[in-house]
């Protein structure tokens, strides 16, 4: 994916700095995509804030509890106060890499003196730590380096994620500062994380979910069209705070307008995002012949693509692969690409999944046709988040039997009940 290095001895007044935050921009989205991303930034708030405060007394001097500041402002006052390693705890889409982005813009437009480098985890984190060392040219102790997605390092993934995160911040120590991002689960508790390595102190701060008020601000944001605002609200109302919380669900509730179905769990979500985004490409790519069962064919292809490429990700531990080896998916145009779930990385030409939440989905669809073991996947923390999909999907499954079962039931005739009873005892014995 790759990282971000930038030294501003000053200003630029004509902001040509900005620019310069992608150039080792790759697997996460264009540039154009992350700036407009950055541009509707909605402000999220840290989780009980005031156990913070009691926490970390320095911060009291800034902040009050009955004020509570945004993550941005907090953020922006922890590049300047100790402890020196801070880490940024969320759920799967709450908006942990755009806190951090739009963090690291806002440091480098109001402190050009910082040295700053963003690093996205993945197969060669020590390889993209090792590249911002050397281009930071020993001023290490000047520069501060964002770690974003501590749980999509391959190492925290493979093996005993505790003794890599120690292994990561004792190769950080002579940063000024050191900001990592990790999903929630890694790090539940301040309890799990080190009180203190190496003399390093250390800071836990966990993203609050979206309220009401919040969400409805993101709406009117995404949607400046008010029947499109009325029906989004239509979709979320009386499950802000249980379901519709995550900024990442909300940028695609248009994927939800065309289906009057209830949702329940997080899992029929990504179902319907899914099935309205192969809808999509599909009709790109028939563009010429639009039939039902020519589009339901593609449709079909573009989710085995992308199970395909999920499967292989995780068997291999890679953060892309070769976009000629997905055969459907790579004949779309990047600039047909409406919303993806997927990135396409320009300079060697490989897929990967736009956010992690979308590669967890598809990983449950190789989980429930069994092209995935349970046996060992289950058990890591770092799979939480897919493994609540899992037995989201399984729970409806089952539901939907359950329901089925009584619906037969209630629509057939004693002797028949009693025949197919009997049937199911002589079956089992």
């Amino acid at each position: 994916m790759g990282f971000w290095l930038r030294i501003m001895p000053f200003l630029d007044s004509k902001k040509t700095y900005y620019e310069s935050l992608f150039s080792f921009f790759h697997g996460v989205g264009s540039r154009e995509d992350v700036k407009e991303k950055i541009s509707k930034y909605i402000p999220l708030l840290p989780s009980k804030f005031g156990d913070l405060l009691n926490k970390y007394t320095p911060l009291r001097n800034h902040f009050k509890q009955e004020n509570r500041p945004d993550l941005l402002r907090l953020w922006k006052k922890l590049a300047e106060v100790s402890p020196k390693v801070c880490l940024l705890v969320a759920e799967s889409g709450m908006g942990k890499t755009l806190v951090f982005q739009k963090v690291f813009v806002e440091l480098a437009k109001k402190y050009p003196a910082y040295h700053l480098a963003f690093v996205y985890c993945g197969s060669d984190t020590d390889q993209r730590i090792a590249q911002v060392k050397e281009q930071s040219r020993g001023k290490e102790q000047e520069t501060i380096i964002f770690i974003d997605a501590f749980d999509e390092d391959y190492k925290a993934r493979t093996q005993d994620y505790t003794a890599r995160f120690r292994e990561l911040i004792l190769g950080l120590q002579n940063f000024k500062k050191v900001f990592i991002s990790a999903r929630i689960q890694l790090f539940e508790r301040d309890a799990q994380v080190p009180t203190q390595i190496a003399k390093m102190t250390f800071l836990r701060v966990e993203i609050g979910k979206m309220n009401k008020k919040s969400i409805e601000s993101f709406i009117a944001a995404q949607f400046p069209d008010k029947a499109k605002q009325a029906k989004a609200l239509a979709i979320v109302k009386g499950k802000e705070e249980s379901l519709f919380y995550r900024p990442l669900i909300l940028t695609y509730l248009d994927f939800l307008f065309t289906t009057e179905k209830p949702f329940y769990f997080l899992a029929q979500i990504y179902a319907q995002i899914v099935k309205e985004w192969a809808e999509r490409e599909s009709k790109v790519l028939n563009q010429n012949e639009i039939t039902q069962e020519g589009l339901s064919k593609t449709e079909n292809r573009l989710k085995q693509d992308a199970q395909w490429l999920a499967k292989n990700l995780y068997e291999k531990g890679q953060d892309g692969w070769q976009a000629d080896e997905l055969k459907t998916l790579s004949q779309i145009k990047k600039d047909a690409l409406s919303r993806s779930f997927f990135t396409r990385n320009e300079k060697d030409d490989k897929y990967s999944f736009a956010h992690k939440a979308f590669y967890d989905y598809f990983l449950v669809l190789n989980l429930l046709d069994s092209s995935i073991r349970e046996e060992g996947f289950v058990e890591k923390p770092s799979n939480a988040d897919t493994v609540q999909l899992y037995q989201e999907i399984l729970t409806e499954k089952t539901d939907s039997t359950r329901k089925k079962v009584i619906h037969f039931l209630n629509n057939t005739s004693g002797i028949l009940i009693r025949s197919y009873m009997s049937f199911c005892c002589l079956f089992l014995t």
